[in-house]
Parts: structure tokens; C-alpha cells; sequence
């Protein structure tokens, strides 16, 4: 059996319009199968609205990060949380660039979110 890794780590971030940004990065080695479960929350300092997004997802990854048994960016729109801005809503996504696995938010224009996240990788 190959040998497992187990890391963790955390990410915080703010938006005050409706630009996407990235909370975590992790690179990933090639090769591998890794398993990743992410949190976002995100807190308007404005109205006191608040998120919370938790997702597991896992991945194989061959050569440069190209993914197999999944597509390309998986994202959760916020549009029940009261980061909607009464237009486009909050959203977290998960996508991978090269071989690293980018956990990104999108603001709401007009309002400042104070985001934090953490992610869990298990990677065989």
C-alpha cells in the first residue's frame, strides 16, 4: 500500500464587491489519489448575514493535475444565506490549476464578507 498523507490547513480572506478570490491553495504531488473536505464560512459585516458550505470531494490525479472521474471546478452558490446581494449570489468553488487545489470565494457587490475556511486532504 502507498504511503498516506494527512494535512490541514486554514485560510481567511475578505471581499468587499463581487471579485473572486482565492482562500486556500495546496499543491498536490502527481500520481495520486487525494481526498479533500473544505469549509467556508463567510460573515457580512454589514447585516450580520452569514454562510457555511462544507463539501468532500476526491479526485485522481495523472500528470499535471489533469483530473479522471471528475470534472472541472465543482461551485455552491450562497443564495439562501443572505450574501445575495439581491442580485449574484456568494459562491465557494473547488477547481484545480496545475497541480494545486484552489478553494475560491465570490463576493457580493456591496458588501464586505469576512471569509474563513479550512480543508483536510488525504492524499495515497
Amino acid at each position: 500500500m502507498a504511503d498516506r498523507v494527512v494535512d490541514l490547513m486554514t485560510g481567511s480572506v475578505q471581499t468587499t464587491d463581487g471579485s473572486t478570490v482565492t482562500i486556500m491553495t495546496y499543491p498536490l504531488p502527481t500520481n495520486c489519489i487525494a481526498i479533500f473536505e473544505y469549509e467556508v464560512r463567510g460573515l457580512s459585516t454589514a447585516d450580520d448575514a452569514i454562510a457555511c458550505l462544507s463539501v468532500s470531494a476526491a479526485k485522481r490525479v495523472t500528470g499535471d493535475a489533469a483530473l479522471v472521474g471528475g470534472g472541472g471546478a465543482t461551485g455552491y452558490q450562497l443564495s439562501d444565506s443572505g450574501l445575495d446581494g439581491g442580485g449574484t449570489p456568494a459562491q465557494v468553488t473547488a477547481t484545480v490549476s496545475g497541480t494545486d487545489v484552489l478553494i475560491r470565494v465570490r463576493g457580493v457587490a456591496g458588501k464586505t464578507i469576512n471569509w474563513t475556511g479550512g480543508l483536510r486532504i488525504l492524499i495515497q
